[in-house]
């Protein structure tokens, strides 16, 4: 079948912008009056809705970033790992803590009125959670079905935030299945030496430390040691990309920024790769 022709042009950016400029709220109306329009002139799982589906579940995921940093992280566990990495790609980096924290041990009531106020909010973050979930599966179906690169760059699009999703819940085994899908398909539409897949590797990177850091992992040296080669392999592909941008680009330097961020995570973490070598050779063997 030929591929699907692109969503509606004007709509379809308005969109766009309101999601580029953070006003989540508004966005995943648009997106939702596009799906909407689409699914009725196509059915649920046309060719034509699978953007949309994906446009809508990463606002409705970015919001729930968005909120997720504002109370803390609190449905994760990463913050461990998080300590040691450089925040270069956006979704990646936790929040400092909650600015809001100084003025907690004001009063008890006003503990009790904080908690009260949240919760609702806590419950509209995990149904904003649950619904992005849903619909990202949906879109990465509709994907999946439909032939042709441009198909495959949104399937690709799809595991990403899927990946990041599981991420934000503490989820990271599924997040590092869902990043390596993601690689893979990057990989082969776009090479090795792009941003695209350097992206990749870092989420690949992180996911990885954080699931080093959780006190049930049985293999956090190991874990450690692939995160380390992501790293390594992010390093590489932002300097292909940056050797091949012309002097006067603007995007030199956020990405030499990058670089420099990274190579401090790779020097500390070849530091205690090699410390940790040394401990198991000193280590007396097993009786």
């Amino acid at each position: 079948p030929p591929p699907p022709p692109p969503p509606p042009a004007a709509s379809f950016e308005a969109a766009k912008k309101l999601t580029a400029a953070g006003d989540y709220d508004a966005a995943i109306d648009a997106w939702t009056t596009l799906l909407e329009e689409a699914v009725a002139a196509h059915g649920e799982t046309g060719a034509e809705t699978a953007a949309l589906y994906y446009r809508y579940g990463d606002a409705l995921l970015r919001k729930a970033e968005e909120s997720d940093q504002l109370f803390g992280g609190e449905e994760g566990d990463d913050k461990g790992a998080a300590e040691e990495a450089p925040p270069p790609a956006a979704g990646n980096s936790l929040a400092a803590g909650n600015s809001l924290s100084a003025a907690a041990d004001d009063t008890d009531g006003e503990d009790d009125a904080d908690d009260a106020a949240a919760a609702p909010d806590k419950e509209a973050l995990a149904e904003d959670i649950q619904i992005a979930f849903e619909v990202l599966e949906v879109a990465r179906t509709v994907f999946e079905a439909t032939p042709g690169d441009e198909a495959r760059k949104g399937l690709a699009d799809c595991w990403l935030r899927l990946g990041d999703l599981d991420k934000m819940n503490g989820r990271f085994d599924t997040s590092v299945e869902s990043y390596e899908k993601c690689l893979a398909l990057r990989t082969q539409l776009h090479g090795a030496a792009t941003r695209e897949v350097a992206d990749v590797h870092w989420c690949l990177a992180f996911a990885l430390e954080c699931r080093a850091a959780d006190k049930d992992c049985e293999d956090a040296r190991a874990k450690r040691d692939a995160a380390l080669d992501h790293y390594v392999a992010c390093q590489a592909a932002l300097e292909a990309v940056l050797g091949g941008l012309a002097p006067g680009d603007a995007a030199r330097a956020g990405i030499a920024d990058v670089l420099g961020d990274l190579g401090e995570t790779i020097s500390d973490a070849r530091e205690r790769k090699k410390q940790e070598a040394a401990r198991a050779a000193a280590a007396p063997a097993p009786a």
